[in-house]
């Protein structure tokens, strides 16, 4: 009868110290990167002109992000940076002049030379040698 009682007892002290004591997590490790390539197609902060209108509907799917009073317009997402490089040429004969490749991580974007510096400061500080005493 004492088994009854005290397996099931041992058995909600094991679930409930996961939820007091949870597990030691390394401060330095950071989140993986979710990177997208995309070309930023243009960027307006009054009106579009309707030249430009017309030859973002021959393109497709465009997406437009709003900030601080200007819109970006943004190509497809490419799966890696040397694609999105190759269709730059495509969207400057296309009409727009201005054209060109941006990283967006993790729904944020960056020049590519931005998103270059932002990896080779993940490489070092991954790189660092963490002594603990």
């Amino acid at each position: 009868m004492k088994r009854l009682i005290v397996i099931p007892l041992l058995a909600g002290v094991f679930l409930l110290s996961a939820f007091i004591f949870p597990k030691k997590q390394n401060v330095f490790a950071e989140e993986e990167l979710d990177v997208k390539f995309r070309i930023q197609i243009c960027a307006y902060e009054n009106h579009v002109p309707y030249n430009k209108v017309e030859a973002m509907r021959k393109l497709g799917k465009v997406m437009v992000v709003k900030k601080d009073g200007w819109a970006y317009y943004y190509s497809k997402e490419y799966a890696t940076e040397a694609a999105a490089i190759t269709q730059v040429p495509f969207y400057i004969s296309a009409g727009f002049e201005d054209a060109h490749e941006v990283a967006e991580v993790n729904n944020q974007f960056y020049s590519v030379e931005e998103y270059h510096k932002m990896l080779k400061d993940k490489e070092e500080k991954e790189s660092t040698i963490h002594i603990y005493k």
